[in-house]
């Protein structure tokens, strides 16, 4: 993210996100109307789990392929482990009295019962560990 702060004055930096689009050589400049907020799980481990792009909601964690859109290899992780949903533009985990348990911030976090999460949080699911992540990106039609 390229920060414009120095050039735009503070009413241009309220309605315009600047971001370099990568692979173009070329920067966008989109009013809040033309994005929207991304948010994607960042995976820290050493396993073989991969990066989770949040495209709908309720978002689902788990390993039964069938029944969770972000799907875990990990034998820790149960079936149907955690829930992450967004409600007024804030985004929310749940865990779904899973075996190992979910933690946000290296505390458990007790089952059936919402947190709110933050850009940088850190949760794990069972042994996995992600980092929270958010951007302003332009909207899908």
């Amino acid at each position: 993210m390229v920060d414009y702060s120095e050039i735009l004055d503070e009413e241009q930096r309220n309605f315009y996100a600047a971001e370099e689009i990568l692979g173009k050589d070329y920067t966008e400049c989109l009013s809040e109307e033309d994005t929207q907020v991304q948010w994607t799980l960042i995976y820290k481990g050493d396993g073989l789990e991969q990066d989770m792009k949040l495209t709908v909601f309720p978002y689902i964690v788990g390993t039964d392929r069938e029944r969770v859109q972000g799907i875990l290899q990990s034998r820790t992780v149960s079936r149907i482990h955690a829930k992450l949903d967004l409600k007024e533009g804030e985004l929310y985990l749940e865990d779904y009295n899973s075996t190992n348990g979910t933690y946000l911030n290296h505390r458990l976090l007790p089952m059936n019962t919402p947190c709110r999460l933050r850009p940088g949080d850190r949760i794990v699911f069972a042994t996995e560990e992600f980092q929270v992540h958010c951007r302003r990106i332009p909207k899908q039609d």
